[in-house]
Formats: C-alpha cells, structure tokens, sequence
C-alpha cells in the first residue's frame, strides 16, 4: 500500500497571499484599509437598493473573500473577521479565517433566477475551504468533486459549466490517482469502489445535459476511470461520444 499523507485538501478560488504573522506590516495595514473603505462603500450602496443591487452584492461579496489574505495568524484583518462572525469563520486546519459567502447566499435567497444567481452559485462553488481528509478518498470526493458535480446538476447549461467540469475532472483525477485499479478497496478503509462508482455514474448522467465541448470533456475523464473498473465497454462508448461531440462543437 502506498504511503498516505496527512494533508489538507484545499478547495480554493486560487492561491491565498500576504497571509501568515508577517502580513503585519505598514504596507499591509493601508491595504487593508483600502479594502475596508471599499466594503463600506459597496455596502452603503447597497443599502439604498435599486436595479444593480444584486451585482453589487457579487462585488462584496468577491471583496469579503479577497480579506481573507489579511486573517490569518496576527494579520490586520483578523479583527474584522472577528466582529464578523455571521461572514466569517475561523478555520483550524488553514489558520485563518475565511468568507462563508454571505452576500453570495442573500443573492440566491433573494434574487433566484438571472445572471446575478449564476454568478453567485458558482462564486459559492470556488469559496475557499478545507478539509483534513487523513488519505480518505471518500472524504476527497465529497468535499472537492460533489460541490462540482451539484453545480452542474442544478445548472447544466450555465456559462460557467466548463470551469465547473474542469473542477470535476481535476477532483476526480487528483482524488484517485494512488489507484490504478478501481475495482479493489484498500485495506485501511480509505477507498470505497461503491461509492466511487455511484459519483461516476451521476457524473456521466449529468454530463449528456452538457453543451457538447463540457461533455466532451467529462467523457473523456470518465471514459480514463471507467477503464480502471475494467468497464471497457462503458469506457468505449464514452469515447465514441467524446469524438462526436469534438467533431461538432
């Protein structure tokens, strides 16, 4: 059996910067500052209401996720964060605290249907988080590839459809690479054939709602997995769609 480590699996918009004790600094103060007098810009904004009001909230709430990099440790932003609870919570693992999402959420809550809505699901699908998943791939698959999965079942033709799929494939590919044989579960527990089968299975399900270019490229890394659970003929048939929707896309 492969040698496990004990690491954190991060699902993140990209990488967290500026952070740690040294984020202390005169130059990280008046960035922070900065920030904060956009926050309560937006949020003065807001309050008034009107037609923009829902981008206005994407826009807060992307600004409420960039201060993170301000709160972890000692940094500047922590007591923010702190007199913040109901938009921030601490995380262990990371050492900071991070955007729950807030303003995201308030636009699904209160404006359900158009772009404003689209864009919050999937600024809600990137949020940063983690999770100490010990070497479980059970535990991989249901925080990195289920979020990707949701999003694409509840909203199969969104323009962020792509990014979703390529959340999807780099979840799954990254999840099981220490098993080149699907079929067989490991010893201490941390891999389940069934349920990695039932993702799979829902994933291809969802991927013939696709636009043909997203399918193609859920097919493609199906097709790879499915050949791991010696379903050759599954694998096969995913590759043939693969072509097809290559060649029309």
């Amino acid at each position: 059996m492969l040698a496990l480590s004990v690491a954190a699996c991060r699902r993140a918009s990209g990488p967290v910067v500026g952070t740690g004790a040294g984020a202390t600094g005169g130059g990280d103060s008046i960035a922070f500052a900065r920030v904060t007098d956009s926050l309560t810009v937006l949020e003065s904004a807001i309050r008034k209401g009107g037609a923009g009001e829902p981008m206005r909230l994407i826009e807060l709430g992307r600004l409420k996720r960039r201060a993170e990099q301000w709160m972890a440790d000692s940094g500047v932003g922590v007591p923010y964060a702190r007199a913040h609870t109901d938009e921030y919570s601490y995380d262990e693992i990371g050492g900071q605290y991070l955007y729950r999402g807030t303003q995201f959420q308030e636009v699904l809550r209160r404006f359900p249907a158009g772009e404003a809505a689209e864009q919050a699901a999937y600024e809600l699908l990137i949020l940063t988080s983690s999770q100490d998943c010990e070497g479980s791939v059970t535990c991989e698959l249901e925080h990195d590839f289920a979020p990707a999965l949701d999003f694409l079942i509840t909203r199969p033709r969104s323009r962020f459809v792509p990014l979703a799929v390529g959340r999807a494939n780099q979840a799954l590919t990254s999840a099981l690479a220490d098993y080149p044989d699907l079929t067989r579960p490991d010893a201490e527990g941390l891999y389940s054939p069934f349920l990695t089968r039932s993702f799979l299975v829902q994933y291809q399900e969802t991927a013939t709602l696709l636009p043909a270019a997203s399918r193609a490229a859920a097919n493609a890394t199906l097709a790879s997995l499915w050949e791991r659970f010696h379903e050759y003929d599954r694998a096969k048939h995913l590759r043939g769609w693969r072509l097809e929707d290559k060649f029309h896309s």
